[in-house]
This record gives structure tokens, sequence and C-alpha cells, in this order.
């Protein structure tokens, strides 16, 4: 080396201390000139480089000097130096890592772990948590930069292996659990996705496969840390191993996994560690039966003992607790229901809610809860690999099934599709096979029942509960007297069972259609049933029957009611009691009872019919109308329920509607009056008299003797009506003889139970006769018909009138009208008219019920006495003899007390006028 060439290698180094790094640069390229291979002069000039911005260069420099034999140290600094300067993450980031190796070939670990420190920040602040993992995994035991732990005291402080192992815990549970929710979000946004759930598992099998989070999680629990510790984390391994084991797609290997969830769940159990191990344990054995029931109250006691508090606590301890009394049961309920709550998602807890509600007898609501019992098993099977539902979906269709032969032989097809479904998979299980004979028995199918229930009774001759469903399969088969002989050696066997008693009873009653002594039997077997089981609604519909029998009322009434409210779908009892209420006219009592029968099933048509009527009753006409719906839904051939809804459309102006319901009720019960009679009323309201007609004549023709009466009224109300269609159609003959059929038909009536309506269609039809008079005056051979009836009405009117208290002023207006008249009268025919329709008018006063109603028949007095003034004297205006005088005072003072009595009554204004 050359004087001149080591006084530039000085100037050069003192240029990059002056910090004159161009000088420092033209110095190294003229070195580099006169010896190419330099060490300390590619160093210097990749320092330069570093501080001119010359990256490419200073990076071959760097790369040029690492390769020279006399290469140290300062050619991987200076290279880690110049590319953290550049900016270019990735090239810093390898320059780190070359220059951790080198420091690591040179035995320089606490160097080393710096390199390796600012190549994990360098990572981290990238965002790029797989790398992170990885860059931290060759830190753990078996990795290649594993002896960087041992650095001792360099800087930043070296972590320990456990540091290293739950900061990979933590980044790598975030990225499974973020790269899993991106890339869900990702592939269902494509066409050929699927279904979410399919997507969603096919991205956690991907995701998790490659994850290597229970390895970490595996190597924290192997390491030597205190107890408290190493729970932490087999209960975070256990979590984990517990939500990944159903993803995997390899038979075997999942249910490795699922054999070591069951190992760890039952090591943190043991060792009275983890609530969630425990939960497991009792769930998965509610749901595949895999513990012994002994063992799962053990462990239910060791989880109430420990973990209390928790969301199971209650429903352990509805398990737990031993109590049998009807109080305790529905306790337990109570306790089971919030326990419910508090576990959801817990398929223990549901299957005991249930079966605590059917215990406290509360069989509706077993029902209810099934499906969402079923569904928490299903969902708790498909969420952890290896745990089977079979046993715990067999232990809810049966308490199902049992619930629906409970609540009522309505529900025995439910009941048959679960028994059969238990026997699909327990086959020949002897609770599910006597409980399908019992659901076929109530079905009517008794040759598979009896079948069913003597294969079991053979089996065990002192099968109870066999014999018992033989005793009743003949009871319903009406064979009294051997059901009585089969629930005899029952009782016997089982006399606690209050089932026997009641059907033993029902036996007994329908043999005491000959024997009086037999039904005493009954009433004894019915009181044994309800002293051993007072839930029991057949056995109060039993007493309630004896007690009507005997004439006790009171008790008949208080068993009904007692039956309703075990049963609000008994419908025997509940029909029975309804009916007493109406006739009671206890409508409060009435409503209560048919609302809770529809609630509790909506199926019962005669609840329905009745709520209608009752509605009707209450004048509440759309609420009739859906009553009256929801009864025809339950039978479209209930004639009284169509009734009722003519009854309800006419009630809320639904003319067309209505006459379209009569024609129904007409077509299903053609020889009842009351389809014609709705079909009249309808017709009438439809403002059509003519249409009601040939209603009225079919009703009368059928000759029901109870409305002889009500179909002479409403006749002659129909021909008062088309006497007025007629007339103004000009058809005055027709009108005339119509009013005077209307007379007839009143007159033929025995009964006047409504004197206003039916003196006012008196009146009414005078008026078309007395009109159809003066239209028809010239032909004096045309007869003059129903004279006989007028007089019969007219001798009715006034026997009717002695029998008022007559108003002052009435009695002085017809005073007047009887001193003023005597001379002029000549048409008797005319004279019989305007006497009937006085008479009318003046009852019509008499019996109205209101005083608009009054005002309206005065306004008729006035107009009949004008009317007969213009009869008898038909003299022009200004020429009135004296004998029209007093007519027309009487038409002013009746014009005078309809005004007084309602202001606005035109017709009262027009008759002053």
């Amino acid at each position: 080396m050359s004087v001149i060439f080591k006084a530039k290698l000085k100037s050069a180094k003192t240029a990059l201390a002056d910090k004159d790094y161009e000088y420092a640069y033209d110095l190294c390229q003229d070195l580099l000139e006169l010896e190419a291979d330099n060490y300390n002069v590619h160093i210097f000039l990749g320092v330069a480089c570093q501080h001119l911005g010359k990256w490419s260069e200073g990076e071959k420099t760097y790369e040029k000097a690492k390769r020279m034999p006399k290469a140290n140290i300062l050619a991987w600094q200076g290279a880690s130096a110049l590319q953290e300067a550049s900016g270019d993450k990735s090239k810093y980031k390898k320059a780190l890592e070359e220059l951790r190796d080198r420091l690591i070939g040179e035995d320089n670990l606490e160097k080393a772990w710096e390199a390796m420190y600012k190549v994990i920040e360098l990572v981290e602040k990238s965002g790029d948590r797989r790398q992170l993992v990885n860059e931290l995994r060759q830190l753990t035991e078996g990795g290649k930069l594993h002896m960087l732990l041992n650095a001792g005291m360099a800087e930043p402080e070296v972590p320990t292996e456990r540091e290293v192992l739950e900061r990979m815990y933590t980044v790598e549970s975030t990225l499974d659990a973020q790269t899993v929710q991106s890339e869900i979000e990702k592939r269902r946004t494509r066409l050929s996705a699927g279904p979410i759930g399919r997507v969603r598992h096919q991205v956690k099998s991907e995701v998790w496969g490659q994850s290597g989070l229970l390895a970490t999680l595996s190597r924290l629990i192997a390491l030597h840390i205190d107890d408290e510790e190493r729970f932490v984390w087999e209960e975070r391994y256990f979590t984990e191993l517990r939500q990944r084991a159903p993803i995997v797609d390899d038979a075997a290997e999942r249910a490795e996994m699922a054999d070591e969830v069951v190992q760890v769940a039952k090591d943190l159990a043991y060792n009275g560690r983890c609530a969630p191990a425990f939960e497991y344990l009792i769930d998965s054995s509610t749901c595949s039966g895999s513990m012994q029931d002994h063992e799962v109250r053990e462990l239910c006691a060791s989880y109430l003992q420990v973990f209390g508090e928790q969301s199971l606590g209650l429903a352990v301890q509805v398990l737990l607790d031993a109590g049998d009394s009807a109080v305790e049961h529905k306790q337990r309920m109570q306790l089971a229901e919030e326990g419910q709550r508090r576990a959801s998602d817990s398929p223990f807890a549901q299957v005991q809610f249930l079966l605590a509600a059917f215990n406290a007898r509360e069989f509706r609501t077993v029902v209810d809860i099934g499906s969402l019992v079923r569904s928490a098993i299903n969902e708790f099977s498909a969420a952890n690999a290896g745990v089977s539902s079979s046993h715990g979906l067999f232990v809810v269709d049966s308490a199902v099934a049992d619930a629906y032969l409970k609540i009522g032989p309505e529900h025995a097809a439910d009941a048959e599709i679960l028994y059969r479904r238990c026997l699909d998979s327990r086959p020949g299980d002897m609770r599910a096979t006597l409980g399908l004979g019992l659901a076929l028995c109530a079905l009517g199918s008794f040759e598979e029942s009896r079948q069913l229930l003597q294969a079991a009774l053979d089996e065990d001759s002192s099968n109870h509960m066999a014999l018992g469903g033989l005793g009743a399969v003949l009871l319903q088969e009406g064979d009294a007297t051997s059901a009585a002989q089969f629930l005899e050696q029952a009782t016997a066997l089982d006399p606690s069972c209050a089932q026997y008693h009641s059907d033993l009873g029902w036996a007994y009653w329908r043999m005491g259609d000959e024997k009086q002594a037999d039904k005493a039997f009954a009433f004894s077997s019915w009181l044994a049933a309800a002293r051993l089981d007072s839930s029991n609604t057949k056995t109060f519909g039993g007493l309630a029957k004896w007690y009507m029998q005997a004439g006790d009322d009171m008790r008949a009434r208080k068993c009904l009611e007692k039956a309703v409210s075990l049963d609000a779908a008994n419908s025997d009892a509940g029909e029975t009691l309804a009916r007493i209420y109406a006739r009671e006219g206890r409508d409060d009592l009435l409503q209560k009872l048919l609302e809770r029968a529809t609630e509790a099933l909506r199926s019962q048509g005669w609840a329905w019919r009745m709520l209608g009527l009752l509605h009707l009753r209450q004048s509440a006409g759309e609420p009739a109308v859906l009553a009256f719906r929801s009864a025809l839904a339950a039978d479209r051939a209930d004639v009284r329920s169509w009734e009722g809804m003519c009854e309800a459309y006419m009630a809320v102006g639904r003319i067309s509607a209505a006459i379209r319901v009569a024609a129904r009720v007409i077509e299903l019960a053609p020889m009842q009056t009351v389809g014609h009679w709705l079909g009249a009323r309808a017709a009438l309201l439809a403002g059509d008299p003519e249409a009601a007609l040939p209603h009225l004549d079919a009703a009368q023709t059928l000759g029901d003797a109870a409305w002889i009466g009500v179909l002479a009224v409403a006749r002659a109300e129909t021909l008062a009506a088309c006497a007025a269609r007629w007339h103004s159609r000009g058809l005055f003959a027709r009108a005339a003889d119509a009013g005077v059929e209307a007379l007839q038909a009143l007159e033929s009536a025995q009964q006047q139970r409504q004197p206003f309506l039916v003196w006012g269609i008196v009146f009414t039809a005078c008026v078309w006769i007395s009109r159809g008079l003066k239209l028809r005056a010239a032909d004096e051979s045309e007869p003059r018909r129903g004279s006989d009836a007028m007089r019969g009405l007219i001798a009715r009117a006034r026997a009717a009138e002695t029998e008022i208290s007559t108003p002052s002023f009435l009695r002085e207006t017809q005073e007047i009208v009887s001193a003023g008249i005597g001379a002029g009268e000549s048409d008797d025919y005319a004279l019989l008219v305007f006497e009937l329709a006085e008479l009318a008018a003046r009852l019509h006063i008499l019996a109205a019920p209101s005083l608009t109603h009054a005002s309206s028949a005065w306004a008729d007095l006035g107009h009949v006495y004008c009317e007969r003034n213009a009869a008898l004297h038909p003299l022009g205006l200004g020429k009135q003899s004296s004998g029209s005088r007093p007519l027309l005072e009487a038409a002013t003072r009746c014009a005078r007390a309809a005004v007084q009595l309602d202001e606005d009554s035109v017709r009262a204004y027009l008759l002053q006028g």
C-alpha cells in the first residue's frame, strides 16, 4: 500500500467524520482505481452512499465487501444502516436478518438479539401478523433462533420462552379470528358461494388447519409454570379444541380431537377449575347419555358446590332437588324456568325445565317448549364433535308425547308420531310401546292398540300400565264391563294411580245405565281419583255428572269450574258450565270462560259460537263476526254458527254478506224456520221487501208453532213495506191489497208482544188502503176486502186502549173529534179504515219507546185526521164545511204535539202547514 493511498484513505475517513460525504465519496472512487479490492474503501464508500442517497450503489458496495476475505461485521451493520435509511422495509428486514445470523455465527448473542428485536418490531409495525408469528416461532424450543433467549443482559431485555409463547397466542388468536371473518365476507359475495353455513365451515377448516394456535397452547401448558397459570391455559386449550374439532374434515382426526376434548374437560372438572368443562360434560351427557345417572348427579353436585352462581346453577339445583309434592313440583318448575332463561343454549337446562313442567302437570308448557328443547339438543350436538343427540331427543320426544296424551285425545295423533319416532330410535322400549298403545286407543285404532298393550302384558302379567291401557281401550270401544275388570286389576296393582280410578269410574258410570248401584261405585272411584290427583279434569267432569243427577247444582258447578280450570280445552265440561252461566245471566264469568277456552284450543267451535252470541248480546258486531268465523273454521257444517254469523253481519251493516250466509243456513237446514227468518230479515234490511216475502211464506209453511206469532207480525211488516213500494210505482190496487193482507196477518196472530211495532204496521197498512180507496172510488163494484180483519183489529185496539192510561192532551184531542163528527160519513168501508188507522195511531203514541218515536206517532195521527177530513168533505180550499173543523183542529193539535216532542221533525212542520 503506497503512501499516497494511505494519505487518501485517511483523508476519506476524516471527511466522513466531518460529514463531508461528497468529498469522501470522490476520494473513495479515486482509491478504488488504485486498489479495487480494498475492504476499508468499500466500507467508507458504503457510508458515503448512504448519506448521499445512492442506495443502489451503496447496496452493491456492501455486498461486494461481504464477499471479501477480510470482511467483518462492519459490512453487515453498514448494509443494515443503509437499508434503514432508504426506507425499503423488505430490504431492511433482510439486512437485519443477515446481520443477526452473522452475529450468531460470531457467537455475539446480545448483538444478535438486538437485530432480532428490530426484525420483530419491524414486522409488528407492518401489521403482518402471520409473519410476526413465524418470527416468534423461531425463538421457541426447536426453532433455529431459540439460542437468542440465552442472550443474557442484552438491551432491550430478552424475553422468556413463556412470554414469547403468550405473545404468539395473542397474535395467533386475533389473526385467526380476523382471517376467518374477512374471508367469509369476501367469499359470501361470490355467485358460487353457496349457503353461508357451508362458506363458514370451509373458511374455518382452511384457516384453522393452517393455524398453530393449538400447538402454542400445548407448549404453554407443558412449560413448568404454577398450577393456576397452567389451568388458565388448559381452559383456553379446551375452549379452542372444542370449537375446532367439529370443523375437521377427516373423520379419524375429528374423533381423536373429540376424545381429547372429553379428556381435557374431565381433567379440568375433576380438579374443580373450569365451569365450561363441567357444563360441557353435563350438556353432552344430556344429549348422548354417555354417563350413568349417578355419575351425572355427582358431577352436578360438584359443579353446584364450586360454581353455584354460574349460569347452569339453577338447572343443576332442580336436578338435585328431591321434592315430590305438588307444591314442590310447582316451585321446581319456576326454578327450572329461571334456570332455562339463564342458560338458554344449554340442553341440560332446557331438558330440566321440560321435565319439571311435566312433573308439575303443565302439559301445555311441555308441548310448547318441546321443539325448542329439540333444537337446543341438535345445535349442541352439531357444534360439538363426537356428541350424539339420540338420548336427549328420546327423552324430549317421550315426555312431549306423554304430555299430548295428558292434554286430551284430540292430540293423540301428535303423540302417535312421537312414540313411533321413539321406537325407531329404541326398538322395543316399554314406555314408548305403552304410550303408542294408548295413543292408538284414543285415535280409535283399537286393534293395533290392543296388540301393543297385550304384547306388553304377555311379557309382564303384572304390568299395571298395560292393564290400565287395555281397560282404556275397552272403555273406548264401549265394553264397560270388560274395561272395569282390567281397570280393577290395574287399580289393585297400583292403587296410587289416579288415572286408573278415574277410568274405572267412567266404566262404572256407563254400566250404571242398567244398575244405579254401579253409578254409586263410579262416584266412589272418582272421589278416590280426586284425592290422589286433584289435577285430572276428567275426574271432576265425572263428579259433575253425578252431582247434576243428584240435583246438587252447586257442587256440580264447582266440579265443572275445577275441571275447566285444570284444562280449559275440556269441551264437555266447558260447554256445560257455559250454558249454566248463560242461564244465570253471568255474562262476566261466561266471557272469561269462553276466552280462556278459545285461547287453550282454537278448534273449540262451541266456545267461539257462544262467544259470538255473547258479543251480539253486547252489541259488539265486529268481535262477533270474528268469533263466528273462528267457530266456522272449526266446523264448517255448524248451522248455529252460520246463523250467528248472519246476525253479526246484519249488526255491522254488511247486508249482502248476511243474505249469502242466510242462503247457506237454508241450504244446511232447509226444514228449519230460522234460516228463512234470517233470509227475510236480511232482505228487509237490504230494502227489498219483495224478496223477503218468499222466505216468510216458506217459514209459515213449515208450521213451527213457536214461530207463528213472530212470522205473522213480520209478514205484516213486510207487506206494508211492499205496499209502499208498489204505491210508488203506480200499482195502487196492489198496494191496497198488500195493506189488507197485512191487516189480515196481524188479526190472525194471537200475540202482540211488540205493540209499538204492531200498531205502526196497522197504521201503515191503513194508509195504503185509504189511498187505494181514494184512487179507485169510481169503481163501486170493487169488493171491500178485509172488513172482518179490520173489525177484529178495532176490537182488539179498543180493548188495548182501555188498559192504558191515556194522557189528557190525547184524550182531549179524541173528544174534539168525537163531538164534531157525526154527519157526512158516506162510506162504511172508508170509515172502518180511518177508524182503525186512528186507533192504531193512538196506540202507537202510547207504546212509543222514546220522544222521537212519539213525535212521529203524533204526526201519523194528525195525518189520519187530515186524510179523514179530505175523504169525508171533498171541498176545495177555503170552502170547508163546518164538519171539517173538528178534524182540522185535532190535526193541528197533533202537529203541535209532534213539534214540541221533536223540534227537528220535518213531518210535523209539514203537517202543521
